[in-house]
């Protein structure tokens, strides 16, 4: 057993070293994704400080507040007008790639005698990219803030896609019965809820931030109103980080959009507030990458699992390349951004918590062992290709004054 005071010594360590490697990042470009992970292999599956299997149990939990936290803020620092520029091709890429993936995953897994529908049920599990790890990385890539806020809708919006289709696959191969409108309709009603919800709450809870302004406790209390809403989406049917993200954009934007609909309220997310979000939203992505290698189990990693794990990321890979494609023959203005398109296809904690759906409803299939090296390899290929991208970035510029010169 593991006295308090090491946990206590540890967890102060862990952060000294998420902001070390937030600052190598900041240096070399070398995402610190992957360093936060292996730190939580060590502590983790590698010298036992702490149990996998005891922490796997608090997954769920650990992952919703991690990304309510995330999206909030991400939700705060997005400009409303780059959001409905951006959201049609956004939603329609989201779809796109999440069908193409989960298509591809059932005819690459077919040839290892996967049954038909297991093989689609593996591929919408892991069709979706992960918010929490997406978009603290792209915020600090040399990218345009299109290709940001892009990216940025597309891992909100896919998680609703791939729950419900994950959901209704379930069923089927339960029930044997399969009504293709349901989880369409169930997809459009699960958004719907959501940004009306953002949308109500957003302008209720201005009218509240206003009257305590002054108050020690602001911004705990609007954190706190961010928990609630996600509870209130999901118990209505709806996205609960849709909502989420709605919530944060409109308050961010509030008096550009009270401007625009004549409504002649004013209110400003202060400086303290933007502040005190960027440092809990560090500690607990720290926190969170940390817990996510540390619930790694590698001795359940066989010749099969690795196998079927390496087909399934090129599926992903080959889905996204064709997607990202697709995107620039509708969108020339994402061409400089296309090698960070491609690469933004880490999965994390949320994808390992839906690979325990199948077993939670009763089914015979466990994906978790699958899931879980899927997520090692998404992010490290993401990682050296964020690492190539800005590495050339960097060095661009001296070779075109190279060229100057050479002309000269």
């Amino acid at each position: 057993m593991v006295e308090v005071s090491t946990i206590v010594g540890l967890i102060g360590l862990i952060i000294f070293f998420g902001f070390f490697a937030s600052l190598f990042f900041q240096r070399t470009k070398i995402p610190d994704v992957l360093l936060l992970v292996f730190i939580g292999m060590l502590l983790g599956p590698v010298f036992g400080f702490v149990s996998s299997s005891f922490l796997l149990s608090f997954a769920p939990v650990i992952g919703t507040i991690a990304l309510i936290i995330i999206v909030f803020e991400g939700g705060l620092n997005l400009e409303f007008e780059s959001v409905l520029k951006a959201l049609p091709q956004a939603t329609l890429f989201t779809l796109f790639v999440c069908l193409l993936t989960a298509a591809l995953t059932m005819f690459f897994t077919f040839f290892l005698g996967f049954p038909l529908l297991s093989g689609l049920l593996l591929g919408f599990i892991i069709a979706g990219t992960s918010y929490e790890i997406i978009v603290p990385l792209i915020a600090k890539l040399s990218v345009s803030e299109e290709t940001k806020t892009f990216l940025n809708l597309e891992s909100a919006l896919n998680d609703a896609i791939t729950i419900i289709a994950a959901i209704a696959l379930v069923q089927l191969m339960l029930l044997k019965t399969f009504d293709v409108i349901n989880p369409l309709q169930k997809i459009a009603s699960a958004f719907s809820i959501a940004i009306v919800l953002g949308i109500l709450s957003a302008f209720l809870w201005a009218k509240i931030a206003k009257m305590l302004r002054s108050h020690p406790y602001h911004y705990l209390l609007t954190l706190s109103s961010s928990f609630v809403l996600f509870v209130v989406a999901e118990t209505l049917g709806g996205n609960g980080i849709t909502s989420i993200l709605v919530f944060g954009l409109i308050l961010g934007n509030y008096n550009t959009i009270t401007r625009a609909l004549k409504l002649h309220s004013y209110f400003q997310v202060g400086y303290s507030l933007r502040s005190l979000q960027t440092e809990v939203s560090f500690f607990v992505r720290t926190m969170f990458f940390v817990y996510l290698g540390a619930i790694f189990n590698f001795s359940s990693f066989s010749n099969q699992v690795i196998i079927v794990s390496f087909l399934v990321f090129l599926a992903i890979l080959v889905a996204r390349y064709i997607s990202v494609k697709a995107l620039l023959k509708f969108n020339k203005s994402f061409e400089e951004s296309k090698t960070i398109l491609i690469a933004m296809l880490p999965r994390g904690l949320a994808t390992a918590v839906l690979a325990s759906f199948p077993l939670a409803f009763g089914l015979k299939t466990d994906f978790t062992s699958i899931v879980l090296l899927i997520i090692i390899l998404t992010n490290v290929f993401a990682t050296a290709t964020v690492f190539y991208f800005e590495y050339k970035k960097k060095n661009q510029p001296n070779k075109i004054f190279a060229l100057r010169q050479q002309a000269v």
